[in-house]
């Protein structure tokens, strides 16, 4: 799926590469601030995973290519549309890395 044509308001995006240590999570939450995005992001062992919801989805998904952290790199993106949770707020939650 292209992020250009994708325009859903509620998402799961993984991210895959040079996304961990390099202060990548609190870029996505400035950028999720920046866009109204609310839900969350993570680390976990398959990549970092973000729950996204917001009327500027789209925008907010390209932003994260166009304004990478310089030490970042993105290897692979899969984008999954979902229902909304209904979050509130955007969170940085504690890694999930090692566990089950």
């Amino acid at each position: 799926m292209s992020v250009e044509s994708f325009y859903s308001t509620s998402v799961r995006i993984t991210l895959k590469g040079i996304v961990q240590g390099v202060g990548f999570r609190p870029f996505v939450y400035r950028e999720a601030s920046r866009y109204a995005i609310v839900g969350f992001i993570v680390n976990t062992p398959d990549g970092v995973v973000i729950d996204a919801e917001g009327l500027e989805c789209h925008l907010f998904i390209e932003s994260l290519h166009a304004n990478l952290p310089e030490r970042a790199r993105i290897d692979s993106i899969e984008i999954f549309q979902r229902e909304a949770i209904g979050y509130t707020d955007f969170e940085i939650r504690d890694s999930t890395l090692g566990e089950g």
